[in-house]
């Protein structure tokens, strides 16, 4: 088995809810292991908000550096030992983050830390402990060049390895690799542009263990688009992308990009039905300041529908036949967002206009020391009581959290 798809039948009658594909999708599971001995890797109920890529973070980059400067300045990271004071200004910030030779980056509220050594003169080596955890680094980031021109080599952690591929010192490719017993790559990220003006070209995720000569086991194409050098649309395609060719659209992601390059956001994302030709679902992305704290997704109950969400530009009105299908709640600062909450609604509302809750589906990451998603909380919602419905515990640091174990209950009291 390789896959399973969760449906909510509640409302139809026997002979309806056995009929395949009926009732309200509620989650989409994917196992990888040998007949017999499957494992579950990956739920719906915990899904991206990007078009898929790991996100990796070069701590000594420009971007990372002009956030960790933000940090600084509201008091929420030491940095090279030194902690915020009220007097300090911005040019001694500059001195200290982008012109000097940085030591240490202690995020304080995320209780992680980045150390900065040059083992020689032409190599940099950069350990992320999470949780004071020293003896199981989070990562480790290798760099090779001069102080002040060091270009990102390997990302190695716990579970997977990041490998940079350059042409004439420019980046071109980085190959994302789970490592283990048997070794997976799990997507290879495509780049064009000069040096120093890279960005994103195209993006393919892997199924299962395949590898990257069998085209079957490509899960999916991410095409990235700009105008004027700003991203402002990512198409992800089930499957092999064909140039010119007949491709089945998965997702699209609209971006804004009035913050400038390099600082784009989602704005909104339309999901696809199999066949990729109507829209299933559409999500509208809200921020706060930098920020991203929520993402609510709405259905259409029309089997033709292009995925318009409101009927005016101020997202007042709902377009015809559109309902809310979930909310998902995010907490974290800008780029370090985690999913904290997700409410599942019933298509229809109460005598009183108000949205009916279905589920509620809770996130928890303080169950241990690392950074990773630990356990998923289901819970049905009667008359607005709460039940539990299933506990899933994940183990392993963020980004790289797989599936242990799930506990189902049964029973009006979800014991």
């Amino acid at each position: 088995m390789v896959s399973d798809e969760i449906y909510d039948t509640e409302g139809l009658t026997t002979l309806q809810a056995r009929v395949k594909g009926s009732g309200e999708d509620e989650e989409i599971r994917t196992y990888q292991g040998t007949k017999g001995h499957e494992k579950l890797m990956w739920s719906s109920n915990y899904g991206d908000i990007s078009p898929g890529e790991t996100a990796i973070v070069d701590p000594n980059s420009a971007q990372f550096r002009d956030d960790i400067k933000d940090l600084f300045m509201a008091g929420g990271a030491i940095v090279n030992g030194i902690t915020y004071n009220a007097g300090i200004t911005t040019d001694e910030v500059d001195a200290l983050i982008l012109q000097g030779e940085l030591i240490s980056v202690n995020i304080t509220g995320e209780n992680r830390v980045y150390s900065y050594a040059h083992p020689t003169v032409d190599t940099m080596k950069v350990t992320e402990v999470v949780g004071g955890d020293v003896d199981h680094p989070r990562a480790t980031y290798n760099y090779s060049g001069p102080v002040g021109g060091e270009v990102l080599q390997i990302i190695n952690s716990n579970r997977v390895t990041s490998a940079y591929t350059y042409d004439n010192g420019a980046l071109i490719k980085v190959m994302q690799t789970r490592t283990g017993n048997t070794s997976q790559t799990l997507s290879e990220i495509f780049y064009d542009g000069t040096t120093g003006k890279e960005r994103i070209k195209t993006i393919i995720k892997y199924r299962g263990l395949g590898t990257v000569d069998s085209p079957l086991a490509v899960k999916s194409t991410s095409k990235y688009i700009y105008t004027v050098g700003i991203l402002t649309d990512v198409t992800e395609y089930g499957g092999v992308y064909t140039e010119g060719g007949v491709n089945q659209k998965a997702t699209t992601y609209h971006y804004d990009g009035s913050a400038g390059k390099g600082r784009e956001r989602i704005e909104s994302s339309i999901t696809y039905n199999t066949t990729g030709d109507n829209a299933k679902s559409a999500s509208y992305y809200i921020y706060e300041g930098k920020a991203l704290r929520a993402v609510n997704t709405y259905r259409n109950t029309s089997p033709i529908w292009d995925g318009a969400i409101f009927t005016d530009a101020g997202h007042a009105t709902l377009s015809a036949s559109t309902y809310i299908y979930q909310k998902a709640s995010y907490d974290g600062r800008a780029g370090r967002e985690k999913i904290a909450q997700i409410s599942a609604y019933a298509k229809d509302r109460d005598a009183g206009g108000n949205l009916i809750t279905r589920t509620n589906t809770y996130y928890k990451y303080d169950v241990d020391n690392d950074d990773g998603l630990d356990l998923v909380q289901v819970k049905r919602v009667v008359n607005g009581k709460e039940t539990m419905k299933s506990e899933t515990l994940y183990k392993g640091f963020e980004g790289e959290e797989i599936a242990d174990y799930t506990l189902n209950y049964k029973g009006a009291s979800g014991s």
